[in-house]
C-alpha cells in the first residue's frame, strides 16, 4: 500500500477504512498497475515451462479422456433404474 504505515494504536476499523480508500482511488491504482506491468513482463522461460507442463499433462490424460468420451454409446445398455440409485 502507498499509505502511511500502520501504527500499533491504530484500530482495525481505521486500517480497513484506509485500505478501502486506497484501493478506491482509481487514478492511483491505474498508475500503480501500469508501473508494475512495466517493471516485469511475462517471462519467456516461465511461459515455456507452463507450456511443457500443460503438454505433458495432456499427453498423460488425453488417452483415458478420449476412451471415456468415446464410450457414450454404451449408455444405451444401462438400465434406467441405476440413475436414481447413483
Amino acid at each position: 500500500m502507498s499509505g502511511p504505515p500502520a501504527t500499533a494504536s491504530e484500530s482495525l476499523g481505521d486500517r480497513v477504512e484506509r485500505s478501502i480508500s486506497d484501493h478506491t482511488d482509481a487514478e492511483r491504482e491505474i498508475e500503480r498497475g501500469e508501473a508494475e506491468s512495466v517493471g516485469r513482463g511475462p517471462s519467456l522461460r516461465r511461459t515455456a515451462i507452463w507450456l511443457v507442463i500443460t503438454g505433458v499433462s495432456l499427453y498423460l490424460v488425453a488417452p483415458s479422456l478420449l476412451d471415456t468420451l468415446s464410450s457414450w454409446q454404451d449408455l444405451e445398455r444401462i438400465d434406467l433404474i441405476w440413475f436414481p440409485v447413483m
